[in-house]
């Protein structure tokens, strides 16, 4: 038998060891019951992502559930409990999903990441989820920020002081003018103090204006007030359309959801914290150097329900059962967000963005034949769409609570106040304003008194001339005899 012959076999002998493993021999899958990964229904059928994943996969499996209810921990001993012990003790060909950690991957093998994964915070809904009055009352100021309020008034004070000293001291500007009979007394009180500061805040909330100002000083000041007065206003009215598409519920989710990070969760002494005693989350806050996620661990672990945390119904279950104080359950992004969009929709999600990203994937056996196959599936998978369809449909077309606002429904919806850098180019232009401004207004002063003086001294020399000649026609006459 040549070479050829021999590579020939080999090839049919693989091919048909992968149809075997295919269509022969189903693949033993072990997972555990964790909505929406993998439910079972009255019928005994298992649905969820686990099973529709596989099904593209268009793989020969059965599922069964994992002896005790856990995903895999490690005793002292080395030894391995959940689907990782099943693994490890060759009871099972894949077991998924788990969260791909360090240890684990020295027990098994994982496949292609199926899919990203944080961290979030489900909470129970106060009751009434009312917006609170000094919302209300704040919800026309809330899309800037307060240092923006204070800088937009800071810059109305200061150029309406400094056009009142332009409008009184500038020779050619309403006042002089009224002053020397060239113009009307109502025209001459336009830029008065009290005038001037209202010309500036009429401007500012887009109003018309009888009279400007007539010295190019002036106009260059109140031109760059305008360009000030467009970016504020037309900045304010997109924030504003933004907040208002988000909705009122917005404010009542800002008024219950104290919580927002870890950090809030750890200083907050009065919530109850609990997560799932055998997985990732708790060895990732039990390993923790933080001491905020020390605190939230000894917080979790002196639970008087500690012991009973092993599965997320548990955990949803203390989220809406407790009544004596909240309670917090620290849970994978990916499900809290499908609690959060399930009936009866009373429970909300903080998700703590930018933490702990890590992946769920399949479990293997270490040094499995049919890694390399289920890799190269899962990556034709992402790379078509499917898996992206697979969790849509259970993460969007099953959304229970429609109508709802985003933070009611536990999607990361954040707001951001304008601060003052949006507006830093802005009080730029009002500062150029007033320096060049009052650099011309200066100029045009001086213009005004030179001016002045060379009519004077002309004149001066205009009324000496004429002196002159009457003397000299006065001399003339006394001369001539009569």
């Amino acid at each position: 038998m040549d070479t050829r012959e021999k590579c020939l076999l080999l090839i049919l002998f693989a091919f048909g060891y992968l149809s075997s493993v295919n269509s022969q021999t189903p693949l033993r899958v072990t997972s555990v019951l964790e909505i929406p990964y993998l439910m079972k229904d009255a019928d005994g059928e298992f649905s969820g992502i686990i099973p529709d994943v596989l099904d593209s996969l268009k793989l020969n499996y059965t599922i069964s559930l994992t002896p005790d209810g856990q995903y895999g921990k490690q005793l002292t001993n080395g030894t391995w409990l959940g689907m990782i012990g099943e693994l490890v003790n060759g009871d099972a060909d894949i077991a998924g999903f788990l969260t791909v950690t360090a240890p684990r991957s020295e027990a098994v093998d994982f496949s292609y990441p199926v899919m990203p994964i944080g961290l979030s915070i489900l909470m129970k809904k106060p009751r009434g989820g009312k917006v609170a009055l000094d919302y209300n009352l704040a919800r026309l100021l809330y899309p800037f920020e307060l240092s923006v309020w204070l800088m937009a008034f800071v810059a109305m004070f200061v150029t309406g002081t400094v056009l009142y000293i332009m409008m009184h001291f500038n020779p050619y500007e309403w006042r002089r003018m009224a002053r020397d009979h060239e113009a009307t007394i109502r025209e001459g009180e336009s830029f008065t103090c009290l005038n001037s500061f209202f010309f500036v805040f009429s401007t500012l909330m887009w109003q018309g204006y009888v009279r400007a100002p007539r010295s190019i000083g002036a106009r260059v000041l109140v031109a760059a007030w305008w360009c000030f007065t467009i970016l504020f206003i037309v900045s304010y009215t997109a924030n504003l359309t933004n907040l208002l598409r988000i909705g009122p519920d917005y404010f009542a989710s800002q008024e219950f959801s104290k919580i927002k990070s870890f950090e809030d969760l750890s200083k907050n002494a009065d919530t109850r914290v609990g997560f799932i005693k055998s997985g990732s989350t708790n060895r990732f806050f039990r390993e923790s150097k933080s001491p905020f996620y020390q605190e939230l661990y000894q917080r979790a672990t002196n639970d008087q329900d500690y012991e009973d945390f092993d599965s997320i119904q548990r955990l949803v279950m203390n989220v809406r059962n407790n009544k004596e104080s909240d309670f917090a359950a620290i849970v994978e992004r990916p499900t809290a967000r499908f609690i959060a969009n399930r009936k009866p929709c009373d429970l909300y999600a903080v998700h703590v963005e930018d933490f702990m990203y890590k992946h769920y994937a399949f479990a293997l056996q270490k040094n499995s034949s049919i890694a390399s196959h289920l890799n190269t599936a899962l990556i034709k998978l992402t790379e078509t769409g499917e898996l992206h369809e697979i969790e849509k449909k259970w993460f969007d077309e099953r959304d229970e609570c429609p109508g709802k606002s985003q933070p009611d429904r536990g999607e990361s919806v954040r707001f951001y106040k304008l601060g003052l850098s949006t507006f830093s180019s802005a009080m730029l232009i009002v500062v150029a304003g007033i320096i060049i401004g009052g650099i011309i207004c200066l100029i045009e002063i001086c213009i005004f008194k030179w001016a002045e003086s060379r009519d004077s001294n002309e004149e001066t020399e205009h009324i000496t001339a004429d002196e002159e000649t009457i003397k000299a026609a006065e001399g003339k006459g006394a001369a001539t005899p009569v």
